[in-house]
């Protein structure tokens, strides 16, 4: 068992993956900004797989589908800074815990290159033992004190300690910040509200990592595992690791932060309101994208740059208008020559004649039946099916479904391709769980996706549901 978890810590996934089979419902994390310097508006986005593994061919673009130009860099903690609060639980845990912790405060509470660094520790209140930005000697002299130290004996307020900690890390001018929690594996968390701690840690780009240094077999509470990979960081238990193994993943936690990719972009041209989807190649994992991020204009385009934006939404429409234009003027031109034309012209049969004259029937022209396409090059392509799409009211064979996730759209590029025009290019994702459930995730589409007769953003899926995507309808079967 212990050389699993190290094997899948030296790998870089997340160690509740690894142990818990917790899903990560977007591997590939993106969180952007706009900041705004003379009329010239700039988003800056931090772009990282959650399990910290190799991320290659990164791209933004809006959610529609429109590729933006972006410059890339892969993100370099000695250069780029990143902000790191240190939060540890000092009462209600062992005098051994208290000594793991402290070893694992020595290994990562490091500030080299440009990393700020912080450490506070709840007991029956937050204490802050150094403030962010204290220099590496207090800090390891601090994190050494915490080997030896006896725990308290107070309720502990960690929990309800942690919207002071995001405070902390929010008025720190970095590129990436998070608050890293150090445990029992069920602190108290009675009165905490959790809705409210992941907003803010969202609203300030931090990532909140909760490492649990459970005793006698306890595995991180519901609370811990929700908030961790409900804010771009994660829960780890680290209750089974020997003194070694923890120190070899403390030393791989701060990686998984600082991996990946930073993007500037040009926000020129992009509406009022606008939402961004990072895509990359993942190692092992194929293609990825993130959660949209929504974002608003801090300026707006001049008039040169808004009629140019204008002439690319509008162009088909201009085409045909000065098309329709030069027709006119075409038959204007040849007017006083048509009557002779018209004299020529073989009157048209009535309805029901027959013969050579006979207008063609119209069955050439009516659309095509909607198509359900599936790419079996797809991860899985030769394991079971776990479950099946139908295309309601057609009778084309079922699409099997397999692990990973799958994208649906009317693009090409999408994995099930629905020819539909009320589809959208990129319309939805079918995502697999470690469980085996499927659920399906709306890329904030016009036309959306509807399950049951009700509109959702995401939904978990059970066996006949019906999905609507536009006027496309689709039975999910389970196996």
């Amino acid at each position: 068992m212990k050389s699993t978890q190290l094997a899948c810590l030296t790998l870089g996934f997340t160690f509740w993956l690894c142990q818990h089979g917790v899903a990560i419902a977007a591997p590939l994390q993106a969180d952007c900004e706009a900041t705004a310097v003379d009329k010239s508006e700039k988003i800056v986005c931090q772009i990282r797989a959650k399990s910290g593994r190799s991320l290659t061919d990164v791209a933004v673009s809006q959610v529609d589908g429109s590729p933006l130009a972006a410059r890339l860099r892969p993100f370099n903690w000695v250069t780029d800074p990143v902000a790191y609060y240190f939060l540890v639980q000092t009462s209600g845990v062992s005098r051994g815990q208290m000594r793991r912790m402290g070893q694992f405060l020595q290994r990562t509470a490091s500030p080299i290159g440009e990393r700020i660094v912080g450490i506070g520790t709840a007991d029956g209140a937050l204490v802050e033992k150094a403030p962010l930005g204290t220099y590496r000697h207090t800090l390891d002299r601090i994190a050494r004190s915490l080997t030896r130290s006896m725990p308290g004996e107070d309720d502990s307020v960690l929990m309800s300690s942690i919207d002071e900690a995001i405070e902390k890390v929010s008025k720190k001018s970095a590129d990436r910040k998070a608050v890293i929690v150090l445990s029992d594996a069920a602190p108290p968390d009675r009165g905490v509200n959790e809705d409210e701690i992941v907003r803010r840690a969202r609203n300030n780009n931090i990532s909140l990592y909760f490492i649990s240094f459970g005793e006698d077999e306890k595995v991180p509470s519901g609370t811990l595992k929700r908030i961790g990979n409900q804010t771009s960081g994660g829960t780890f238990d680290v209750s089974n690791l020997s003194d070694s193994e923890l120190l070899e993943f403390a030393s791989s936690l701060l990686s998984m932060h600082e991996s990946g990719f930073v993007a500037k972009i040009d926000a020129s041209g992009l509406p009022q309101t606008y939402q961004l989807v990072a895509t990359g190649e993942l190692e092992g994992h194929g293609q990825v994208e993130s959660e949209s991020v929504e974002l608003e204009r801090l300026t707006e385009d001049g008039w040169m740059i808004k009629s140019q934006q204008f002439l690319a939404d509008h162009y088909v429409t201009i085409l045909a208008a000065l098309g329709l234009g030069a027709g006119a003027l075409l038959i204007l031109a040849s007017l006083p020559s048509l009557s002779g034309v018209f004299a020529k012209v073989p009157a048209f049969p009535m309805p029901g004649q027959s013969g050579a004259g006979a207008l063609p029937s119209p069955e050439g022209d009516r659309p095509a039946e909607t198509q359900i396409l599936f790419r079996p090059e797809v991860d899985g392509a030769n394991s079971a099916a776990l479950a099946w799409l139908e295309l309601i009211g057609s009778d084309a064979p079922r699409v099997p479904l397999r692990s990973g996730s799958l994208k649906i759209g009317r693009s090409k590029e999408n994995d099930i391709r629905l020819s539909d025009q009320s589809v959208h290019r990129r319309h939805a994702i079918l995502q697999l769980s470690s469980e085996g459930t499927y659920s399906i995730h709306d890329l904030g589409t016009r036309n959306g996706v509807i399950v049951n007769g009700a509109r959702c953003s995401q939904q978990e899926l059970s066996d006949g549901d019906i999905i609507e995507l536009g006027e496309t309808k689709l039975r999910f079967v389970k196996r």
